[in-house]
């Protein structure tokens, strides 16, 4: 009873939450599909990952998810992959819960880090909030993650928000927040969920805006709750269409910091404009700018998948 209590609960936030979600399901997803799949040239190390995760607070019923649809599953798409693609977006699924049993595990500013862009130039400056995002949650999950006598539960969690965190970095709009007379700082547009556009003529006609946050999140699909056989095939998409030779990024190594300027360019050159053209409040998304964002995504997700490899073997066990 006091674990329905708790799903329930958790789907109820989920639902509450869906406009402010980081990478929708599906990217979440992918990265942590993508991620799982590298380290199979080191199964030890597959192998205490998903020990450590066994340790999670949901992982009672992850499991019994797991056994009730395993039998539909392509090979390839085992217990560990599908633990490592429900911890990708737990993070989100308990985003502002008032549940005293998960509320310790909660972090509602690990999602981003909002570097001010000032337009029209877009000079920028440092995150507004160094103690409390995803840069911090970075360093603080990989602190708990080396600390081999703590708390099992507790490093299952940071896990869980590491595999969350390196993807959340990889999105644009996850770098950056617009800075105008409209919208002030600290805070501004807040990464574009304040910024409203028509993705077409007819959402226009009928007034149907989007958060340009949320057109962003969901350049993988919007499912709140990733399909796992999708994902194996998102990640096998994203690793025939970025090899991780062929991604110049890489050459960056693990400066997380690095990886959040690189999608804070992306945010000013691909997101709040297009074609050196600004975006304007409220209009219709310039002809190319939807292909393109894909383009940007895809790519941000196999970095993601790679990187988030590479910060794992940094676990001790």
């Amino acid at each position: 009873m006091k674990k329905a209590r708790i799903l329930t609960l958790v789907f109820l936030v989920l639902v509450a939450q869906v406009k402010a979600l980081s990478w929708s399901g599906p990217g979440h997803a992918a990265v942590a599909a993508m991620a799982y799949r590298e380290l199979a040239d080191d199964p030890a190390l597959r192998k205490n990952l998903v020990n450590l995760l066994k340790n999670h607070p949901f992982f009672n019923s992850w499991r019994k998810e797991y056994n009730a649809t395993k039998n539909n599953f392509p090979a390839g798409l085992d217990f560990g992959m599908f633990l490592f693609i429900r911890a990708a977006t737990w993070p989100d699924q308990i985003r502002r819960t008032d549940d005293p049993e998960l509320k310790p595990f909660d972090h509602p500013n690990w999602h981003f880090v909002d570097y001010p862009l000032r337009p029209p130039t877009f000079e920028t400056g440092p995150s507004p909030f160094p103690e409390d995002d995803v840069l911090f949650g970075l360093k603080e999950s990989l602190k708990s993650l080396a600390d081999r006598d703590g708390d099992k539960v507790e490093r299952a969690a940071m896990l869980s928000w590491l595999i969350h965190m390196l993807g959340d970095i990889h999105q644009p709009l996850h770098c950056a927040a617009l800075i105008t007379d409209q919208f002030p700082p600290p805070l501004g547009d807040k990464g574009g969920n304040d910024f409203l556009i028509y993705q077409n003529a007819s959402q226009k006609k009928s007034k149907e805006t989007t958060k340009l946050h949320s057109f962003w999140d969901s350049r993988l699909g919007s499912a709140l709750m990733p399909d796992p056989i999708q994902a194996l095939a998102d990640a096998q998409f994203l690793e025939t269409k970025h090899s991780r030779a062929s991604l110049s990024e890489m050459s960056a190594g693990d400066n997380a910091e690095q990886w959040s300027f690189e999608s804070r360019d992306r945010a000013i050159n691909d997101g709040y404009q297009f074609k050196d053209k600004r975006l304007k409040q409220k209009a219709v998304l310039p002809t190319g700018y939807i292909t393109n964002s894909h383009k940007v995504a895809r790519r941000r997700l196999a970095l993601a998948g790679y990187r988030l490899s590479d910060e794992m073997r940094k676990v001790a066990f």
